[in-house]
């Protein structure tokens, strides 16, 4: 993990912090498609799994992600600019 991604002691809710980090990861098209599983995201990020499947969810209904039960979390292609 990259030191200052997740404030573990911060005031913001730590599922709130990760779907931020998440968030501006895609947008950077470092998760092109499909993003790495949701055990190894919260190894990368020192949190719990339950944590970022929170995170995940709250990108769901932001439209940033489909989560598909038994196949991952997938990036929602950006529309091209016009």
């Amino acid at each position: 993990m990259r030191t200052g991604e997740i404030d573990l002691l911060g005031a913001v809710p730590l599922f709130e912090q990760a779907a931020a980090v998440l968030a501006a990861r895609i947008a950077a098209s470092r998760y092109p498609a499909r993003l790495p599983s949701e055990r190894a995201l919260a190894r990368e990020l020192g949190i719990s799994a339950g944590t970022v499947r929170h995170a995940t969810q709250a990108l769901q209904q932001r439209g940033l992600v489909i989560i598909l039960q038994g196949r991952g979390t997938f990036a929602v292609p950006s529309a091209p600019p016009r």
